[in-house]
């Protein structure tokens, strides 16, 4: 409390609070609260809220809320809202918030919402949303929306939606959607959607529509259009246009349309059409 500390501030520790400590503010640690602590806030740990710390903010932790820590903003954990954290965000957790965390975000766990998490976003898990989660995001599960996840973009499960997951997409379940998941895409069951799913896409079921999914193509059920679905076809049953099933193709049943179904082809029952169906026909039971 060197210099200009206000009536009722606390400073404990060497430099804690050594200039421009608000009112009823705390600081509790070496350098801690160094330079413009807000009235009210509270600084605990070795470079907690060193350098300007809002009014109401709460830093606990090594290096906590370093640099620029706003307006009711709390981070707790070793590093966590170390650089700019932004009004009424919340950092849990080592690393987590560490740098550039948006206003009214939130980030428990290790490197959760490391860097420029979104206003509003949420992150919960080991480096879930850890890198340039998008406004309003939700990643749930650890590596959850690891990388370069999009405005309003939900992943739930571990590793789901875990890079470049697209704006209003939604992914649920163990690595679904995990990599490149289109505009408004749907992937749900573990390792649905799993690469290159297309903008409007919907995989519901284990490995369905795993790779390459294309743009408003439909696969529900085990293994459904798991890899290289065409666009704007259906697979709905087990293993049912597994593998090239092609644009405006129909398949359903178990195994219907299995393997190379062409274009506009329709397979309608069980193991109908199974095998190189031909473009424009149709096969039903």
């Amino acid at each position: 409390g060197k210099s200009h500390q206000i009536q009722d501030a606390v400073a404990v520790g060497a430099h804690a609070g050594e200039s421009a400590q608000g009112s009823q503010a705390i600081a509790i640690g070496y350098q801690a609260g160094e330079q413009t602590q807000g009235s009210q806030a509270i600084s605990i740990g070795r470079f907690a809220a060193q350098q300007s710390q809002g009014f109401l903010a709460i830093a606990i932790g090594s290096e906590t809320g370093l640099i620029s820590q706003q307006e009711n903003a709390i981070a707790i954990g070793h590093k966590a809202g170390r650089q700019k954290q932004n009004n009424v965000s919340i950092a849990i957790g080592e690393f987590a918030g560490y740098t550039q965390q948006d206003a009214y975000s939130i980030a428990v766990g290790s490197g959760a919402g490391k860097s420029n998490q979104g206003t509003q976003g949420m992150a919960f898990g080991l480096n879930a949303g850890g890198s340039g989660q998008g406004d309003f995001c939700q990643a749930i599960g650890g590596d959850a929306g690891r990388y370069g996840q999009l405005s309003y973009a939900i992943a739930l499960g571990q590793s789901s939606g875990f890079s470049n997951q697209g704006v209003q997409s939604v992914a649920i379940g163990r690595a679904a959607g995990g990599s490149d998941q289109g505009t408004s895409g749907v992937a749900i069951g573990a390792s649905a959607g799993f690469s290159l799913q297309g903008e409007s896409g919907v995989a519901i079921g284990y490995r369905s529509g795993r790779l390459s999914q294309n743009n408003h193509a439909l696969s529900i059920g085990y293994a459904s259009g798991e890899s290289q679905q065409g666009s704007s076809s259906v697979a709905i049953g087990y293993e049912a246009g597994k593998t090239a099933q092609n644009t405006l193709a129909v398949a359903i049943g178990v195994n219907a349309g299995f393997i190379g179904q062409y274009y506009g082809g329709v397979a309608i029952g069980s193991n109908s059409g199974k095998s190189n169906q031909g473009s424009h026909s149709v096969a039903i039971g």
